[in-house]
């Protein structure tokens, strides 16, 4: 994600008349397309990047019927944007599709589900990560709005709040993540950084020229930052005390494939909790319980209470359904 946004914002400025390049857009692209393959929020990432570049050369007559034709015309050269991404992800789609039979990997259908009953475990996971990065002054994001809404907007701190508060948004929608440290919003907290960066420089800078404030800033300003990094960094016993546990279950894990490696037969199995590591290093067929590697569980109900681990199933000690 800070690939993508570093090469589509090459060049930028601070003001609305920064273009992007047609080079910079096709490396977008091809970039875009490489993190799909990763996770398939590389195609939302694709649309949010396409509709920034839309709104920045927006003009109001382009909302008038007669605007509209000049308006596609200025922006034909936005297929340098898509024209990679889809010269990658077309057939590779095509491929999936016809092997596995799935519009999305079988993990996103085992860590999601849920509908509705998804959004307050999300907002929740949403809060607790929010409280990592300084809680309500997380707010100074906005900092930029304030000096040209519409100006900031075309701007690189538009394209960069676009992607926080609609990355944010999906992560909510589907329930957030049961591993506790909100993993989920690793590639959003460079982003964030430089959001706040950016609006505590424009706070300051206000206050600054506020003659009754001009004494009393730098004084404001050392507070916050004691105050962010207080917040940032207190964490409570319980979330460490998880963390660690986390660490050494995956230690166990890695003795348990090694003693499958060892001391079973090839053709042997397993059905376990937690695939991923014993699954690398037993080398033998693991089957997993939560459904991250079987069409069959990814696909049932989830849980209220926890993506993922939510769904399970007892008949792989049977005969699969498969077989």
């Amino acid at each position: 994600l800070l690939a993508v946004v570093s090469v589509y914002l090459w060049g930028a400025t601070g003001t609305e008349q920064w273009v992007p390049t047609p080079l910079t857009l096709i490396m977008t692209g091809l970039l875009l397309a490489l993190a799909t393959l990763t996770r398939p929020e590389g195609a939302l990432l694709l649309l949010l990047t396409l509709f920034h570049a839309l709104v920045r050369d927006l003009r109001w007559n382009d909302l008038r019927l007669s605007g509209i034709a000049a308006f596609v015309r200025r922006n034909v050269g936005l297929l340098a944007l898509v024209g990679p991404y889809l010269l990658i992800m077309i057939p590779y789609f095509l491929w999936r599709y016809s092997y596995y039979g799935d519009l999305l990997p079988n993990t996103f259908y085992a860590k999601t589900g849920g509908g509705l009953r998804a959004i307050p475990r999300g907002l929740a996971y949403s809060w607790a990560f929010a409280q990592t990065m300084g809680g309500p002054l997380l707010l100074l994001c906005l900092g930029g709005l304030v000096t040209g809404r519409w100006g900031a907007i075309r701007s690189w701190r538009g394209y960069l709040l676009l992607l926080v508060a609609v990355y944010t948004l999906y992560i909510t929608a589907v329930g957030g993540d049961h591993f506790r440290g909100e993993r989920f919003f690793v590639p959003l907290v460079a982003l964030i950084a430089l959001l706040l960066a950016d609006g505590l420089a424009l706070v300051t800078r206000m206050a600054l020229n506020q003659p009754r404030l001009r004494l009393v800033a730098p004084l404001l300003l050392t507070l916050l930052l004691g105050l962010y990094s207080g917040m940032a960094l207190n964490r409570p016993q319980e979330l460490d005390r998880t963390l660690r546990g986390m660490d050494e279950g995956l230690w166990i894990w890695r003795e348990i494939g090694w003693w499958m490696a060892d001391h079973t037969a090839p053709d042997e199995r397993i059905a376990v909790t937690g695939a991923g590591a014993i699954a690398y290093y037993g080398q033998r067929t693991t089957i997993d319980m939560h459904g991250l590697t079987d069409r069959h569980i990814a696909r049932r109900a989830g849980s209220r209470s926890v993506p993922g681990p939510g769904k399970g199933g007892l008949w792989m000690f049977g005969a699969s359904p498969y077989e």
